[in-house]
């Protein structure tokens, strides 16, 4: 029983998860229709080189909308070690440094925690995607 009540927790975290993102791409979708830029928010806080953590869908999405744009993604951090990019390196998060204005953060879990860790080997500005659409 107690194994049942395991994954029907695991998948109910899962789901808030799932139901987070999708709310959250919806609202940075709509932004962006509207002519509201991911790109033009950096720019105003002149962050024209940046690191990007998390290299799935939400940072795939950001890569590509920064793509061709004035802002220089110069590497990507990933935990994963499979993760792979043609444009730019990806470190491990022991790797971070400071040759970039700010590391965006693109999970949608644990943002304190990364923020921490990435803090401790970079002294940039280490902000969250969510944080970024929510205020542009």
């Amino acid at each position: 029983m107690r194994k049942i009540q395991r994954e029907v927790i695991q998948i109910k975290k899962e789901k808030e998860k799932f139901y987070r993102m999708f709310r959250f791409m919806d609202d940075w979708m709509n932004k962006k229709i509207r002519g509201i830029s991911v790109e033009d928010y950096l720019l105003k806080k002149n962050f024209n080189n940046i690191a990007i953590y998390g290299m799935s869908y939400i940072g795939q999405t950001l890569i590509n909308e920064l793509d061709g744009s004035k802002i220089c993604i110069k590497y990507g951090i990933d935990r994963d070690e499979e993760v792979y990019w043609d444009s730019f390196p990806i470190k491990k998060p022991a790797q971070v440094s400071d040759d970039v204005d700010a590391i965006i953060v693109t999970t949608m879990i644990d943002f304190g925690e990364i923020k921490q860790m990435i803090q401790s080997k970079a002294k940039c500005p280490v902000i969250s995607l969510e944080e970024i659409v929510d205020s542009m």
